[in-house]
C-alpha cells in the first residue's frame, strides 16, 4: 500500500480538491437526497481511514443561495478525482 502523505501529497499537487463528486437527479423528493447523503457519508468514513481530510461533493451542501450554481458544479467536478452518478426512473 502506498504511504498515505504520498496520497494526500500528489492529490494536493495535482490540484484536486474533492476526492469525489456525487451527482444525482434532483427530483424536489427528500429520499433521492437523503440517498445521496448517505453515499456521501459512506464515501467519506472510507476515505478517512485513508487520507486526513475526505472531501466529497454534493451540490446540496456546498452550494449557498445566491451562488453561480453552474459554474461551481462545473469548478468542483473539474477538482474531483472521480465522480459517481446516482440515476434513477424518473
Amino acid at each position: 500500500m502506498a504511504d498515505l502523505r504520498d496520497l494526500q501529497s500528489w492529490f494536493e499537487s495535482a490540484g484536486f480538491r474533492n476526492y469525489c463528486f456525487i451527482s444525482y437527479p434532483h427530483t424536489g423528493e427528500t429520499e433521492m437526497t437523503e440517498f445521496a447523503q448517505k453515499i456521501r457519508d459512506k464515501l467519506e468514513e472510507e476515505l478517512s481511514y485513508r487520507v486526513s481530510k475526505p472531501s466529497v461533493f454534493l451540490d446540496n451542501t456546498q452550494i449557498r443561495p445566491g451562488e453561480d450554481w453552474q459554474f461551481r458544479l462545473y469548478e468542483n467536478l473539474a477538482a474531483s478525482v472521480v465522480m459517481v452518478a446516482v440515476v434513477a426512473p424518473i
